[in-house]
């Protein structure tokens, strides 16, 4: 056993609590990153298209005229 090791016994024993149990504040981020990444892919989920069967095309599409982003396909459909 390393002095490594004791020391983070010894640091648990302190507080009361084992090392396997987070602490409020560590669950409290963990909360909260949780609502926010909910909140993002809410709001990303807003501007989704479902195309189903034509994803196939679009990729192909996508690759033969060399662009690079969904939104680039999405103008270049656009403008023909």
């Amino acid at each position: 056993m390393s002095t490594h090791d004791g020391d983070e016994r010894e640091s648990a024993q302190c507080t009361g609590r084992t090392l396997a149990e987070p602490s409020d504040r560590k669950i409290e981020m963990v909360d909260k990153n949780k609502r926010r990444k909910r909140l993002q892919n809410k709001r990303r989920s807003r501007t989704r298209v479902n195309i189903g069967s034509a994803f196939q095309r679009w990729r192909e599409l996508q690759e033969w005229e060399g662009l690079r982003l969904d939104a680039e396909v999405a103008l270049f459909l656009l403008d023909r």
